[in-house]
């Protein structure tokens, strides 16, 4: 190959400019602007050169055969030749205009004084210049006034439309507009729509409508819309009537079943059938035998009850006694009348009289029984804010024949909105309640009289469970039995024989703890990485590339210089060089490169 040399240099995607020094007799050049520079004479130590000036390249000088653009004042002596104008050109074209137009007095001479312009439909305006007037003729709607030099206005004639601003709130501007895209006539037209104009006007009404009545208040009342079929669904909810009887009698209510039928609940003495929304009420039977009463020889007699219902009838002969005669001493007791509800008063034969208590009876105040009190009947009802009982026990199912049967269901019932009980149960023998129980603070569940459960814990004598699974265990001490590895464990009371038992006996399964392994271990491996040591207990990762690994492989010196390209110049001293094969007489150096670099 042939010897190379190269001067200084800059490529044309650098700077434009000399570079900023250059050795005396050094030569660059910038392609940014095309122009070879040169160090000359010296300046200072190291044969600076004291001027860098452009000798060569059309950077610095023109040239013959290309566009380029010179700067600067130019003087020329001699004949300058500049070729005969063309059109289109620079020169030729100030040469045409200097011919053509002459400005004197402000008149335009040799140029056409009129010009024509597209008119309105059917006609076209004529724009005519001279005197500084420009006047327009011809079309329709156009005037003009030039005043000023250079200055033309074009005014608009008024057409029919009266200035002013059109639409409001409540009215609409209507316009009539020409091809020219000119208002021709304007006004106001009052807004008015019918609902037949407004596309959603009945679903916004239905919608509204059935807002406003599905969004009020109803008592026992539902109402709700059906927007798919523009429909308000009204339903009646079931409801109840409680009708409540004299003092002393239970209230009893009356609630709608459906189907139109009624029935009544509570209260004595009322039963009810109804069909068809027809309600009737049925008086339960008295022991009152129905039948006439009272006769010429006899007088009926009546027990009525608070509610004016008769409990007792019967027919008593009259008897009458002197002592009843009205003209007797008015100090004899002419007769005996019972007191309603409270005693019965009768007369059974001639000079007797019985007095007793009737069927049903009416203590208005307190009343005291000093012996047992024996009630027989289905229902008793207490009607009381306080039910005082001095006997310690109360005795529930109290039966001929009590068994586990009969007892079911014996318990405590207490209405609120769900009814809470507190029942013995047959089926699980065993005591149920369908609450929660909340024992007091400092209370606990007792078993046998020992306590077994508290707020905080389980008993001490809870010594065995069936529990198969607890939650976390936050704290505790283990004093059970070894677990086996079977089970999750290690079957090991020490740390050491865990670890045997589990094969991780270290020095013998596993490695012991060392630092450089730990190191090591800390590393990430990844293709071509080679780990290394950094220092005492720390490693890091090289790379290894593919001509690294095949130079470590290299058995011997020589194979790793023939691995390296290296030929047998590579092992002598820089001394004492052999150099063979080539012409060392007048210094003949072939294939050299001698590069000046850049700037």
């Amino acid at each position: 190959m042939a010897n190379i040399l190269r001067i200084r240099r800059r490529s044309d995607s650098g700077a434009a400019g000399a570079p900023s020094s250059l050795e005396n007799a050094e030569l660059a050049f910038n392609e940014a602007d095309n122009t070879l520079y040169y160090g000359k004479g010296t300046s200072g130590a190291g044969g600076t050169a004291g001027q860098v000036i452009a000798i060569g390249g059309y950077g610095s000088y023109t040239t013959l055969g290309t566009s380029q653009t010179i700067t600067g004042d130019k003087t020329f002596s001699g004949v300058v030749i500049v070729p005969a104008p063309s059109a289109n050109t620079h020169a030729s074209t100030k040469l045409y205009v200097d011919q053509q137009i002459s400005s004197v007095n402000n008149t335009v001479a040799n140029i056409a004084t009129s010009f024509t312009v597209a008119g309105d439909s059917g006609s076209s305006q004529t724009i005519t210049s001279g005197s500084d007037t420009l006047t327009i003729t011809g079309g329709t709607g156009l005037t003009s006034v030039a005043g000023a030099t250079d200055t033309i206005t074009l005014n608009l004639d008024n057409t029919a439309v009266t200035g002013g601003s059109y639409g409001n709130a409540s009215t609409i501007g209507t316009f009539t507009v020409d091809a020219q895209g000119r208002l021709t006539a304007a006004g106001n037209s009052s807004i008015s729509i019918t609902a037949s104009q407004v596309s959603d006007f009945n679903e916004a009404s239905q919608d509204a409508y059935g807002s406003l009545v599905s969004g009020g208040s109803q008592d026992g009342i539902t109402v709700t819309y059906d927007d798919a079929n523009t429909k308000v669904n009204f339903a009646v909810t079931s409801q109840a009537v409680n009708i409540y009887g004299d003092s002393g009698v239970t209230s009893f209510g009356v609630s709608a079943a459906g189907g139109g039928s009624f029935s009544i609940l509570g209260g004595t003495g009322l039963s009810a059938a109804a069909t068809s929304s027809t309600l009737t009420v049925n008086l339960d039977n008295t022991s009152v035998t129905a039948g006439s009463y009272g006769a010429a020889g006899t007088v009926g007699t009546f027990t009525v009850d608070a509610q004016g219902r008769l409990t007792a009838a019967g027919n008593t002969a009259i008897s009458i006694t002197a002592s009843q005669v009205s003209d007797r001493a008015t100090n004899l007791v002419t007769g005996l009348t019972g007191t309603a509800n409270e005693i019965t008063v009768s007369n059974s034969g001639v000079g007797a009289v019985t007095i007793g208590l009737p069927d049903d009876v009416t203590i208005g105040n307190n009343l005291v029984v000093t012996g047992d009190l024996t009630v027989q009947g289905n229902t008793t009802t207490l009607n009381t804010a306080t039910l005082v009982v001095e006997d310690k026990n109360i005795v529930l199912a109290n039966v001929e024949t009590p068994t586990d049967t009969t007892a079911d269901g014996a318990g405590i019932s207490v209405l609120g909105a769900t009814t809470k009980t507190f029942n013995w149960v047959d089926a699980t023998d065993a005591w149920t309640s369908s609450e929660n129980l909340n024992i007091a603070a400092g209370k606990v569940f007792q078993v046998n009289g020992v306590s077994v459960l508290s707020a905080t814990g389980l008993g001490s004598s809870v010594v065995s469970s069936s529990l198969t699974s607890v939650g976390t265990i936050v704290t505790g001490v283990w004093n059970g039995s070894t677990i086996a590895i079977a089970n999750g464990g290690t079957g090991s009371t020490t740390a050491s024989d865990a670890r045997t038992a589990l094969g991780l006996a270290i020095g013998t399964d596993v490695q012991a703890y060392d630092a450089e392994l730990a190191a090591l271990a800390g590393l990430t491996s990844a293709a071509d990485k080679l780990p290394y040591f950094t220092g005492s207990g720390t490693a890091s990762l090289a790379t290894l590339t593919t001509f690294g690994r095949s130079l470590i492989d290299d058995a011997d010196a020589a194979t790793s210089r023939t691995t390296l390209g290296l030929g047998t110049i590579a092992v002598q001293n820089a001394n004492n060089v052999t150099i063979t094969g080539g012409a060392v007489s007048n210094i003949t150096i072939d294939n050299v490169t001698i590069d000046g670099g850049t700037f």
